[in-house]
């Protein structure tokens, strides 16, 4: 929903194969790293003044994980990113329980700026034939994750991390982070406890 973004034709999953060349698109996300970006969802957690005052920005992309090869090619970073990975039927299952997916179409849709990449012509028979919705978010995930699961373990520009052990073993994994990160932070100051604000009263998670 970022107005910038929006121009360039940005998709909610937006894919960029590693190797384009996109100077459009490189400047925009050179000024949102460097703050000059922001928007009610950018600033969500932190005030206007705090961001200003700040010496470094914190970013989430919840349907980034396919930009993240293209991403970590043109820009470097202090803090290598992370790569959070959930399960897909967990994914899919949360996704149904929240209602907010309810009226997925039962026929795999793609924008005319997407349907191009072989990231989806690759695979544009088994898309054709999906008919549930559990199927078609199954597919969502598989696409916007695929590449980048594929590069994940080859690389250091990235450290990957499953959902589910971050759950389990918070005290653990968040130490790897810290050590990939080469930081010191006391990580019982953390309220690992806190939900998320998307998350149903109901869920198990």
């Amino acid at each position: 929903k970022n107005i910038p973004f929006k121009k360039l034709n940005f998709e909610w999953r937006q894919y960029i194969p590693e190797e384009m060349e996109w100077e459009e698109a490189k400047i925009l996300f050179s000024k949102l790293f460097s703050g000059k970006i922001l928007a009610d969802k950018v600033i969500l957690h932190s005030s206007l003044s705090q961001v200003l005052n700040s010496n470094s920005l914190l970013f989430k992309f919840c349907r980034g994980n396919a930009l993240l090869p293209w991403i970590t090619r043109n820009f470097q970073f202090e803090y290598i990113p992370i790569y959070i990975v959930r399960h897909p039927f967990a994914v899919v299952c949360s996704q149904i329980r929240h209602g907010a997916w309810d009226n997925t179409a039962l026929k795999f849709q793609l924008s005319n700026t997407l349907s191009q990449h072989s990231l989806y012509t690759n695979h544009i028979n088994i898309l054709d034939s999906l008919t549930t919705k559990e199927e078609i978010l199954t597919a969502q995930w598989c696409l916007s994750n695929s590449m980048t699961i594929a590069k994940s373990g080859k690389t250091e520009k990235w450290l990957t991390i499953n959902y589910e052990d971050l759950v389990i073993e918070s005290d653990l994994i968040l130490q790897k982070i810290l050590n990939c990160w080469n930081m010191e932070y006391d990580i019982t100051k953390l309220d690992l406890q806190k939900d998320s604000s998307t998350t149903q009263a109901d869920s198990p998670v």
